[in-house]
């Protein structure tokens, strides 16, 4: 159901050029297929896999929690419909190639990215939920539906509402194909209509680029909570492709870049006060756990 709802909305936005207008069941069946797409590739499945491995060499037959036997698919998939909801407050945006190269796409079309916190590396920046999140997915090789957050950035005219951009630039659309190209689990595809060499040639290039580590697991020393118990804390996230994002129709707002880049890993406005909700009924950290190491896995 959810394919054929977005294949109707999806031949909507071919044919006018356009989005779905906002508060529409069209661009949230769009939003939820987006979601979906994420979380049913390779990269997804073993994003739960690399995290499970991680804890079983840390604790072996003592791995908590019955999701540890739940299929990788079934389980990114459970918590799909739960990203939909985190998705309503980003600013939804048609890119319109014409140029004489095509937008290219891959095994792995919906490309999250944070050109916002380009440069953090010790903690996530590439949740739902996060300060400075895009998502970028090419739904034709003319036409690329974009999500970003809007008090970070502004596409084209977006600022004075206006929901489409024409991108003229043939390196716009190369910064854009860089991203599928880094993000593809072991293919891209493209039309071969217009610009195939150059879409080669690229491919060749980013290929010995592509990140080698596409995880990172932060652990603590053990702090002794009572006699018999110890603890630690573990932090578990994916890493920003090897991007410097720098397109002429995205630019970062004058506020937003005055904020140093040690503070903008945050979430954003309608986000955070939804968690710091969920937050005051908790009982306040006294424990210091000590810094210990950070891993790096594939």
């Amino acid at each position: 159901m959810l394919e054929d709802k977005a294949d109707e909305v999806l031949k909507f936005v071919r044919r006018g050029r356009m989005l779905p207008p906002l508060g529409t069941v069209g661009r949230e069946w769009l939003l939820a297929y987006l979601a979906f797409q994420k979380s049913r590739t390779p990269s997804a499945m073993r994003h739960v896999t690399v995290f499970r491995d991680y804890f079983r060499e840390l604790l072996g037959d003592a791995i908590p929690g019955p999701e540890t036997d739940v299929h990788p698919l079934a389980l990114t998939l459970s918590v799909a419909k739960d990203v939909v909801p985190l998705t309503l407050d980003l600013e939804m945006h048609l890119l319109l190639n014409e140029t004489n190269i095509e937008f290219i796409t891959s095994d792995d079309p919906v490309v999250i990215h944070n050109q916002y916190c380009e440069g953090i590396a010790y903690q996530g920046v590439l949740g739902w939920s996060c300060t400075g999140l895009q998502v970028f997915f090419p739904i034709s090789p003319t036409e690329l539906l974009m999500l970003f957050d809007r008090d970070v950035y502004r596409v084209g005219r977006s600022h004075r509402g206006e929901s489409t951009t024409i991108v003229s630039d043939p390196r716009d659309v190369e910064m854009v194909n860089s991203l599928q190209i880094h993000n593809a689990e072991d293919n891209v595809y493209f039309a071969g209509q217009r610009g195939a060499q150059a879409i080669v040639q690229q491919c060749h290039v980013v290929s010995a680029k592509r990140r080698t580590s596409r995880f990172t697991f932060i652990e603590t020393e053990r702090v002794k909570e009572t006699p018999t118990r110890e603890a630690a804390i573990i932090g578990h996230h994916e890493n920003l492709l090897p991007v410097q994002l720098a397109a002429t129709v995205i630019a970062i707002r004058k506020a937003a870049k005055r904020v140093p880049l040690a503070a903008r890993a945050s979430y954003r406005r309608g986000q955070r006060k939804a968690r710091q909700t969920q937050r005051s009924g908790a009982a306040p950290q006294t424990k210091r756990y000590p810094f210990k190491t950070i891993t790096r896995m594939k």
